[in-house]
This record gives structure tokens, sequence and C-alpha cells, in this order.
């Protein structure tokens, strides 16, 4: 039997609207010690790439202090990025309070936004009193410099990993692995880990009798 097109579609049953539960804003000073964590991770990322290269051209020589002036600009510079975002949350202020009414999408502020705003602005200045508060402290910044080393070694690290395992499969394929394996043990003693030992020992100090490990 063809159902009559004139006939209403059954109704689905709608659970109730649930509200979602409120929650209280983090705290300024939560906000702040988090802004500050995504600042000196972006900024010992950026150094780890700084590091690698320079490793690259100065024959794996690692130097915590080129890299504190580096540092330090980019805790400036990302004080001055917040110092303008509580500048625009001021204007914001001036201007919603001449707007009574609701908003009409997410960037529309109202009169009843400034608890917000404000809020906004505080957070931004204190990051920035705290990330200009930073640049001044040599033990941040050598912090910044050890997490960009300690990534850019992890880069290496797993690189040299990496073209192990190769070497490895490549030995099971190739006749004159076997043949050729003493050049290449005299390649890893005298490059490779030539470059490691001058790391190790900017980084950590004299490593004793490491030439009797090679």
């Amino acid at each position: 039997m063809t159902p009559s097109p004139f006939r209403r579609p059954k109704r689905r049953k709608i659970n109730p609207y649930v509200p979602l539960e409120t929650r209280d804003p983090a705290s300024i000073e939560k906000v702040v010690e988090e802004g500050m964590a995504i600042a000196r991770h972006a900024i010992a990322m950026s150094v780890k790439n700084q590091v690698l290269i320079d490793i690259l051209r100065q024959d794996g020589v690692y130097v915590a202090d080129a890299y504190t002036g580096i540092i330090r600009d980019e805790l400036v510079r990302f004080a001055r990025e917040q110092r303008g975002y509580a500048a625009r949350m001021e204007e914001e202020l001036r201007r919603v309070a001449s707007r009574p009414g609701r908003s009409q999408h997410q960037h529309d502020y109202r009169t009843r936004d400034r608890a917000i705003l404000e809020r906004r602005r505080d957070g931004y200045a204190r990051l920035a009193d705290a990330l200009e508060g930073a640049a001044d402290e040599d033990e941040v910044i050598a912090d910044i410099a050890e997490s960009a080393r300690e990534g850019a070694w992890r880069e290496v690290s797993a690189t040299l990993e990496a073209r192990l395992r190769n070497e490895q499969q490549s030995a099971t394929r190739d006749p004159r692995y076997e043949e050729d394996r003493a050049e290449r043990m005299r390649l890893v003693a005298e490059v490779d880990l030539g470059v490691l030992r001058s790391s190790h020992r900017t980084s950590w100090g004299e490593i004793e009798d490491f030439d009797d490990w090679v």
C-alpha cells in the first residue's frame, strides 16, 4: 500500500534541554601561569631550530650563552604583544560604555560584557608583566636554553637511530656489508662520535676517558 503524501510524519522525541554546568573562570594567576608556560615552550622550540642549524655549521659545538640574547628578545616581544592585546581590550571597554543590548555575534561586545573585557585586559597586562620580569631573570633564560638544547638533542638522536636502523636493514641485503664494515666503523668513531663528544663536553662538562669508549 502506497503511503499517502499528506500523512504527517511522526514527531521525533526530543529530550528536554539541560543547560551546561556553569563553571567559575580560572583565576588571573592561573591564566598568567599557563600563558608563561606556553610562551616558554614556543621560545624553546624556536631556539631549538637555531641550535640545530648552528650545530651543523659549527661542527657540533653547542654554546648556551649564544642564545641568551635571542631568548631575552623573544620574551620582550611576547610581552609587547600582550600589551597590545590589553590596549585593545581597553579600547573595547570605552566603546561598550554606550552600547547596551544583546550581542549579535561573538565579537559584538556590549555594556553587559564589561566584566569579561576587564578580566581579559587584566590578564593580558599581568602576563606582559611576567614576561618582562622573566626577560631579566638569568635562571629562566637558562632553563629555556636547556629546553632548546634537549629538544635539539632528541631530534639528532632520533635521526642517528633511524640511520642505524637503515644500516642494519641494509646489512641483510648487501653482500658487501661485512667487507665495508671496518670503514663504516672508522667513520662513526672519527666523525659521528666526534660531533657527539663536542656537544656533550660543552653541555654537561668534560667527560672523562671518552676516547676509551670508542
